[in-house]
């Protein structure tokens, strides 16, 4: 790698080393926001602007729950953060052995 250019180095050498540990933040960011639920009521005025995770509030009620509905729709929103985790695992499980392994 003597000689190499920047943009060469970064991604020969940098870019491989950070992958778990991108793949990580990835995940995580992405299940905060999609799991943000009060800031977009605070900014968003338009109710079709709203976040899916306000859809849940529908399944509310001021005397019961209707419980069965609720669960299957908390599995449907719970389904986009299932993909991407399984998608990113392989990266993931590669950062969490690469600091568990001693040499």
């Amino acid at each position: 790698m003597d000689g190499s250019s920047y943009i060469r180095f970064v991604l020969r050498i940098i870019f491989p080393l950070i992958k778990p540990a991108l793949a990580s933040v990835i995940v995580l960011h992405a299940i905060g926001i999609w799991n943000e639920y009060v800031t977009p009521l605070i900014y968003l005025t338009k109710k079709s602007y709203l976040p899916i995770t306000r859809g849940l509030m529908v399944f509310y009620g001021q005397y019961g729950n209707d419980w069965t509905t609720l669960s299957a729709a908390i599995l449907m929103l719970m389904l986009p953060m299932m993909v991407l985790f399984m998608l990113l695992q392989r990266w993931i499980y590669a950062g969490v052995l690469q600091g568990s392994l001693r040499q």
